[in-house]
């Protein structure tokens, strides 16, 4: 029981740190092109 919540708890951890990467990612690239939409 204890090792299969460990393995839930860091399944979870990854999903979360792989949505943090995701959304951080999504951001660079909508700021990046907004940046070259106004500098037009």
């Amino acid at each position: 029981m204890k090792d299969n919540y460990q393995k839930g708890n860091l399944e979870n951890k990854i999903s979360m740190v792989l949505l943090w990467i995701y959304l951080f990612a999504v951001a660079i690239i909508f700021t990046r092109g907004l940046i070259l939409f106004v500098s037009k």
